[in-house]
């Protein structure tokens, strides 16, 4: 509400009402490192119960607040929430026509995560008061690992996919040659090595 009547303000007085993308950026920087390094100690402090109830109330208010960010964002905003099905449509489309876009992995990781750590977090806050959803909180938190480690495997996959893609276009990453004369500098440079 409050979100909106500055927006209303602001379009009266003629005002844009927009924030730097690279702010956005180094926002969503600080919210990833409270949201992860919340749902880390909530997942090892399972023995110290007040500190893994508190870290599980910063994770959910991270991801409630998060969700409404991403409500009243602009589409192309760092901010906007995902939405794998259109970027999967998008990314067939541009993959039909022999374009690039990018992969709609990102949507479908970024979504599961939101959904799983929030259904983690909400369940765990509503098990505080039903305790005998104690047992499925559990089960949801399981599931959270498994998709955070699909999270980081597709990070660092990326990751080395684009430092093999920097050292091809430099032409100096032994083994993966572009033409004959990379192919024979990179087997003199190999030669020296073995020799």
């Amino acid at each position: 509400m409050m979100i909106t009547m500055m927006t209303e303000m602001a379009k009266g007085s003629g005002m844009k009402m927009r924030i730097s993308n690279r702010l956005q950026s180094q926002f969503l920087m600080f919210w990833h490192a409270t949201f992860s390094g919340s749902f880390i100690v909530a997942y090892v402090s399972e023995d110290i119960y007040a500190m893994h109830m508190f870290a599980g109330y910063v994770v959910l208010i991270a991801v409630i607040f998060r969700v409404i960010l991403g409500i009243f964002s602009r589409p192309k905003s760092p901010f906007a929430l995902p939405n794998p099905m259109a970027a999967s449509r998008l990314w067939l489309d541009k993959l039909s026509r022999g374009g690039k876009t990018r992969n709609p992995l990102f949507s479908w990781i970024t979504a599961a995560l939101l959904c799983v750590v929030g259904l983690a977090a909400a369940t765990g806050a509503i098990s505080d008061f039903l305790p005998f959803l104690k047992d499925f909180h559990e089960g949801v938190s399981e599931l959270t690992l498994a998709v955070i480690l699909g999270h980081l495997g597709f990070v660092f996959f990326k990751i080395i996919k684009k430092y093999v893609k920097g050292r091809q276009q430099a032409g100096n990453f032994p083994g993966i040659y572009q033409n004959r004369r990379q192919e024979a500098n990179g087997l003199n440079i190999l030669r020296r090595f073995a020799g």
